[in-house]
This record gives structure tokens, sequence and C-alpha cells, in this order.
């Protein structure tokens, strides 16, 4: 067992403690990342980085690493008591990220671990 002397313990290696910890690195606030499995996850539990998570991520300058990794979603088919309503748009007016970007969360982990400037040492 190793000791540690951080700031902020993070519990939890999925997208939440990952995020957490690239903003801490980039102001420099230590941290301590602790997780129960060796590496990110290989199989994807969920999908999409709405535009209000990609104004977040862009904060830290990552942004651009989930566009390069991710696809852009413009419209979705919406099914409403059986029946299809047709195409939505997915776009937001007003966001510099005005669409859902299509990401697995197994490459939203990747690309939040080697953000990390020791890209994973700590954990």
């Amino acid at each position: 067992m190793n000791d540690f002397t951080a700031d902020v313990l993070i519990v939890g290696a999925g997208p939440t403690g990952l995020a957490t910890a690239n903003a801490l690195s980039q102001l420099g606030t230590s941290f301590v990342l602790i997780e129960a499995k060796s590496a990110t996850s290989v199989h994807t539990k969920a999908t999409n980085l709405m535009p209000g998570t990609l104004e977040q991520i862009d904060i830290f300058g990552l942004s651009e690493r989930m566009y390069d990794t991710g696809g852009i979603m413009t419209r979705y088919m919406m099914h409403m008591y059986g029946s299809n309503v047709g195409p939505r748009p997915m776009h937001m007016d007003g966001s510099p990220h005005p669409n859902v970007l299509f990401l697995g969360q197994d490459l939203i982990e990747k690309n939040l671990m080697d953000g990390l400037p020791n890209q994973g040492a700590d954990i």
C-alpha cells in the first residue's frame, strides 16, 4: 500500500472521475485517483456528448480530442406511441458546440485518460 498526499481524492476512473482529474490537473490542484479496474472500459455503456458537456470539456482543452474520434449527429429519428414522427434536428443554436457528438464511453474514457499530463501514472 502506498501513501499519498493530495488536495483531492477522486474515487472512480469513469468519465466523471477522469474529467475531474483533467480539470484539477489544469488548475494545478493535486489529486489521487483510485479505480478498482486495471484499465479503462473496453465496452460502451453510454454514448453521445451533448453540447453542454462539450462546452465544459472545452474549458480544459479536451473537446478537440473528442471530435477527432467521434462523429457529429445532426438529427435523430423519433418514435412516439408506436408512430414515426420523423427526423428531428440535434442542432443547438447559440453553443460553440451546436451538435451532439456520437462517441462511446470507452472512447470518452480513453480520450480523458490520454489528456492527463501523466497519462494515468497517478491512478
